[in-house]
């Protein structure tokens, strides 16, 4: 199957994801006026619901990371899988969710000892591709991500 789930929340937040979220393992392709993520992964999995489950555990991985990492929790959030097997007939499968997000957000620069700027996505990146590999990682972004969004 070529399964891509679409994420909608804040351009910005979603825009700065897709810099983020480049390897075949997890990326961000735009598709028309949408983002999705698709995933090798997905491609595996036959059942739309099954992909959704997917997709939002990664999206639950990827706020935690960035709360983490950067102080804020992006306003992202998933409603749809869209099978792209055939390109003349895409299948969409929609899943709703209410959602309230209250965020801080804080944007630091890194200047090294030269007054250059650091690039912090290429860190981000690295850090995040691990989390994706390494079981511990993942269940301290969930404790973190499951502490963050309790009422």
């Amino acid at each position: 199957m070529n399964w891509a789930v679409r994420l909608v929340g804040n351009r910005s937040d979603i825009e700065e994801l897709e810099l983020l979220l480049t390897s075949p393992q997890l990326y961000i392709k735009k598709i028309d006026n949408d983002y999705f993520i698709k995933s090798e992964k997905f491609n595996n999995i036959n059942n739309a619901e099954e992909v959704f489950k997917l997709a939002k555990e990664y999206v639950n991985k990827i706020i935690a990371f960035l709360y983490i990492h950067k102080g804020y929790k992006p306003i992202v959030n998933i409603d749809l899988v869209m099978n792209l097997e055939n390109p003349s007939l895409k299948q969409c499968y929609m899943f709703i969710e209410e959602t309230i997000s209250i965020t801080d957000r804080v944007r630091i620069t890194l200047i090294d000892e030269n007054g250059e700027h650091i690039k912090e996505d290429d860190i981000l990146k690295e850090s995040f591709e691990l989390s994706l590999k390494d079981e511990k990682v993942q269940k301290v972004l969930k404790l973190v991500y499951n502490e963050g969004t309790k009422d």
